[in-house]
């Protein structure tokens, strides 16, 4: 037997995924988008609020609490809300949240 009847075929090499490949899709770029506007907001708030801060008392320890009290909820509450949500069902938490009145 020839060696060469014996190789096999070469494949087409394939395309490596590109880091941008996701927003293609129309649902993952809306929610991207929408938590890149969300955050924007956020983060301008934040800065107005130290800013106000500053101008209405120039000692840095108000400064420093305004900017604590906008990100402690999120460490507090961050991982605890994290972990309720791998352990609950998904399907009855969505129905409890929407039957309880919140919008």
């Amino acid at each position: 037997m020839d060696p060469a009847s014996l190789a096999v075929p070469a494949r087409p090499p394939e395309e490596t995924p590109s880091a941008l490949a996701p927003l293609r899709v129309p649902v993952f770029r809306m929610l991207w988008l929408t938590w890149l506007a969300a955050n924007t907001c956020m983060w301008m708030n934040d800065v107005a609020a130290a800013w106000l801060m500053t101008s209405i008392a120039p000692s840095p320890l108000w400064v420093a609490l305004v900017q604590s009290a906008s990100t402690l909820p999120v460490f507090l509450l961050g991982l605890p809300s994290g972990a309720l949500a791998d352990i609950l069902d998904r399907k009855r938490a969505i129905s409890w949240s929407r039957s309880s009145g919140w919008p």
